[in-house]
């Protein structure tokens, strides 16, 4: 019988973190946040081609995301869902109105688990905020026409 329970406690010790104390670590999120930045850089250079680019990348990635995280897939959809509104957005308002709703969802899930490399910002003009990697403002919500235009949260 003793041999059984060591046997048992070396495979739970065998295990890493997550299978023994659940989900540590990068949520889905963080993995599709590099597309997220993309965008949000593109829209703050007033690049609509790179931004449509980008959002092609987190759509797909987000959709593949969907079957294997089943806590956050219905995010994930919206997700998705948004990013293919800005990747066949006509024009740059279009695109930018898109990420306000798709901002909301990665801060909705990245205040629970914050990248040590992002921050988010507001622009109180455009009533909206977003992540961007830690440094200058960048506002992808007017662009060049008033690109540090923001508040730290």
């Amino acid at each position: 019988m003793r041999s059984q329970i060591f046997s048992v406690v070396l495979a739970l010790l065998a295990l890493s973190p997550v299978a023994v104390f659940g989900h540590q670590g990068e949520t889905s999120f963080k993995k599709i946040l590099p597309s997220y930045l993309a965008i949000q850089n593109a829209l703050a250079s007033d690049a609509l081609a790179k931004a449509k680019t980008a959002a092609e990348e987190l759509k797909t990635a987000s959709s593949k995301l969907q079957g294997t995280d089943r806590d956050h897939a219905k995010e994930l959809a919206a997700a998705s869902s948004l990013a293919g509104e800005i990747s066949k957005a006509a024009k740059i308002e279009d695109a930018r109105a898109s990420f306000k709703k798709l901002s909301d969802l990665f801060i909705t899930d990245l205040g629970k688990n914050p990248d040590s490399g992002t921050e988010v910002v507001s622009c109180s003009m455009a009533n909206a905020k977003w992540i961007q990697k830690k440094g200058e403002i960048r506002n992808p919500y007017y662009g060049k026409e008033m690109l540090a235009c923001g508040e730290r949260s």
